[in-house]
């Protein structure tokens, strides 16, 4: 047996504690250190794939198609002899998109939602409509929500105004017209002398010569602005207010079938024809007129009567028909 001395074992054993305490702090490190890095890793990945995304946007467009046509009663449909308008240019949201073939349709793809449609006519149309409710100018556009394959119709005129009676209603004698007459002579849209004058009064509207209790209508939608029982000339009248500023008047009627405030629609029952007036007896007829103010709650009475015939006496009388066909009243179907 060897016997070490006493110094050269504790210089031993000094070794060993330091060998120990080496191997102890460089397996720490590869314990903590080591098992730390994979986290720092999985982190770092997991931050990256969240800030690297793609968005995806789907626009679904769906089909929008109509048909342009020549509404000449003024109700948004398509009848016979009325007919398709060509090569006229449709408006998306203002924008020129398309133009409608030689049978009067157009197509184009509109993206889902709401949308304005809007129409380039030939000059002299100057209204459109989509019903009997409501017509409106041609420089407006129509509101629709496209959700699926959509048709939007327009229907176009040349004025707003059609007859104030149903087809068929026989007219016992001539019409009376506005007198344009800007001298003391009779004077009508034709160069004609079928209107009146009586003292400073020049006739103001056009007179039909329909019998007693002939139902009369609204020659064009709107709301009725005014009623009268006691008109000193028209008797029992009917005022409807219309878009774009213009009023209709109906005169001489027996009986009014309407309420002030009440919204009608074109060709709707207003009253029953007859010779209603105050201070004088007349013929049995209705007595149609147009007026327009000058400016907003203008008094209606004070205003001369728009002729409602394009005048062929230029510069007197009106220069554009405010009939749906140029000079030639239709009526409502």
């Amino acid at each position: 047996m060897i016997t070490m001395p006493a110094s050269t074992r504790w210089k031993l054993l000094s070794v060993l504690v330091l060998l120990v305490v080496a191997l102890g702090g460089v397996g720490s490190y590869v314990t903590l250190y080591r098992q730390a890095e994979p986290r720092a890793s999985i982190t770092a990945t997991a931050t990256s794939a969240s800030a690297i995304q793609t968005l995806t946007v789907t626009t679904t467009r769906f089909k929008l198609s109509g048909k342009i046509f020549f509404d000449y009663d003024g109700n948004g449909k398509q009848e016979a002899g009325e007919p398709d308008l060509s090569d006229v240019a449709i408006a998306l949201d203002g924008k020129n998109v398309t133009a409608t073939n030689s049978t009067g349709w157009y197509a184009t793809n509109a993206e889902e939602g709401i949308h304005k449609v809007g129409v380039f006519p030939p000059k002299k149309f100057r209204y459109m409509c989509e019903s009997d409710a409501e017509f409106r100018s041609v420089k407006d556009s129509y509101t629709i929500l496209v959700a699926n394959d959509t048709r939007k119709d327009i229907a176009l005129m040349e004025g707003f105004l059609t007859l104030p009676f149903a087809k068929g209603t026989p007219e016992y004698n001539k019409r009376f017209y506005v007198n344009i007459s800007n001298t003391s002579r009779l004077l009508d849209w034709r160069g004609g002398t079928d209107t009146y004058q009586r003292g400073d009064y020049k006739h103001s509207g056009t007179d039909f010569a329909v019998r007693d209790w002939t139902q009369i209508v609204a020659a064009a939608p709107g709301t009725v602005f005014a009623l009268s029982f006691n008109d000193p000339n028209g008797g029992h009248t009917v005022w409807i207010k219309h878009s774009d500023g213009y009023y209709t008047y109906y005169a001489h009627l027996n009986e009014v079938k309407v309420e002030q405030g009440q919204i009608v629609r074109r060709g709707e029952l207003l009253g029953l024809s007859g010779s209603s007036t105050i201070g004088g007896n007349i013929v049995p007829h209705v007595h149609l007129e147009v007026r327009k103010p000058p400016y907003p709650g203008g008094q209606l009475g004070g205003l001369p009567g728009i002729d409602p015939y394009r005048s062929l006496v230029p510069p007197l009388g009106s220069p554009l028909s405010l009939w749906t066909k140029d000079n030639d009243p239709q009526f409502f179907m």
